[in-house]
Parts: structure tokens; sequence; C-alpha cells
């Protein structure tokens, strides 16, 4: 009730995305109905999933993942200096800086063991296996976060679904990039879904903006009364609500 309280009204757009992180759920949602709805993984409590509204303004088919420098920092490159065998098999390319500039280097070449993070960009190469998986979704904001496809579709039957570094992984991309593309035109031809599957086959990384942006709305809420009158609690995953009842205390 207390958070609510801080809360103003929003005042919803026509058509917008939805995703509550303790949920861990997107909707798509137009004239006040559920267009589409899928499940997501979010960022875990080290990583979290900032709260933010923002607009999509387009979709890339088959992304390149260019590893950040704070996981390449607090994750890859301790595991590279444990055996580094796994940037060839997993379709990693390193670049190095020399001389100003980064260059493309046989990771076979680098001595890991001394290696800076700054003096290195790791990106891995688009195709089957990409942590971003087939398709990313855009909406330019400043944590670097965003909607993409993932080949762990595991983790999308666990109940609480926080394993992500911040961005959001979905469940259903293609039916989420239709739903997104169906007023799009590109030489006359809409975006439907056997012209996505063969933009996906082609194995060519591919931009393509909306027509107009779609707002997205990225909210923290663990108990909400939905239309039918039912009341929803999910875990504070964050523990916001802890830390907000412990301040209210004192």
């Amino acid at each position: 009730m207390e958070k609510l309280r801080w809360q103003s009204e929003e005042e919803l757009p026509t058509k917008y995305l939805y995703m509550n992180i303790p949920d861990s759920q997107l909707f798509a949602i137009e004239n006040g109905r559920v267009q589409l709805q899928m499940r997501t993984v979010v960022g875990i409590k080290t990583w979290q999933t900032p709260i933010f509204t923002d607009e999509v303004e387009y979709l890339i088919i088959n992304p390149k993942w260019n590893v950040p420098p704070k996981i390449l920092q607090k994750e890859m490159l301790p595991k590279i200096q444990k055996g580094h065998a796994f940037l060839a098999n997993e379709n990693y390319q390193v670049r190095k800086r020399e001389n100003g500039q980064f260059v493309l280097v046989n990771p076979n070449t680098v001595d890991w063991s001394q290696a800076k993070p700054a003096d290195f960009q790791i990106s891995q190469k688009s195709g089957r296996g990409n942590a971003l998986g087939r398709i990313k979704f855009i909406f330019p904001n400043p944590f670097d976060v965003y909607l993409h496809d993932t080949p762990q579709k595991s983790l999308f039957k666990k109940d609480v679904r926080t394993f992500s570094h911040g961005c959001i992984r979905i469940e259903r991309p293609l039916e989420l990039a239709q739903y997104l593309l169906r007023d799009a035109d590109s030489a006359n031809k809409s975006w439907d879904e056997a012209k996505i599957k063969e933009a996906i086959a082609s194995e060519n990384e591919q931009t393509i903006p909306l027509r107009e942006n779609v707002p997205i709305m990225i909210r923290y809420r663990t108990a909400w009364v939905d239309e039918q009158g039912n009341v929803n609690l999910r875990p504070d995953v964050y523990d916001f609500d802890a830390k907000l009842a412990k301040m209210l205390r004192y």
C-alpha cells in the first residue's frame, strides 16, 4: 500500500508492452486488452533488471552479442583464464587493444594470465547458440537493457525466473516480432511469420525499424488485483518490499 501511495496514476497509451519483474511475464496490450502474453527471465539480485519506461524502436534478427565490460571483467575473463577453448567452440571473437585500436586476434596468442579487461573486446557471432538467440528488441536506454530470445528455453519452466544479467529474455520472440511488425512494410511486403523465418534462416544480421515506436513499461509489483478481482502475490525477488518495510519501522 505504501508504494501505491507514492505512485501517480499512469496514463496508459493505446498500445504498449508491460513487464512486471516479480511476475516475470511480458504482456502486449492494445486498447486495454491483452494481445500477447509470455514468460520472461529477468535479472538476478546482483544484476537487477531496472524499473523504467521507454519505447521499442527496432529489432535485430540474428544479432551479435558484444560482451559488456562488466560481464567481461567479473565473469568471462576469470573463466577464460581457466581455459579458453570455449571461445572458439561457442563462436566468440576476441579483439585486443593495439596502438589505440582494437584489432582481431587469435585467442591462442594471448597471455590470458596477464590480460586486463580494458584491453579486450569480446563478441559472439550471430547464429545458433548465440546468447541473445535469434531476435533482440531495442529500446535505447542508459541501462543497456533490451528484450531478447535465448537458447536456454528450459528456464521458462521455472516458477521464479531471475537468471539474467539484467536484460529480459522472452519465451516467444517470433510471436512478439510478428506483433510489433504487423504494420511494418518493406518493399511492399509485410513482415509475416514466413518472412521473419526466412530472415532468420539467412543467418545475416538485419535491423528492422518499427513503423511507430511502441512504449514499454517495466515495473516492480509484488501484489495486485486483476480484472477478475483476484489478489495476485509474487515473491519479493529484489527485497524491495523488505527494505521498505524496514525503513517504515524507523
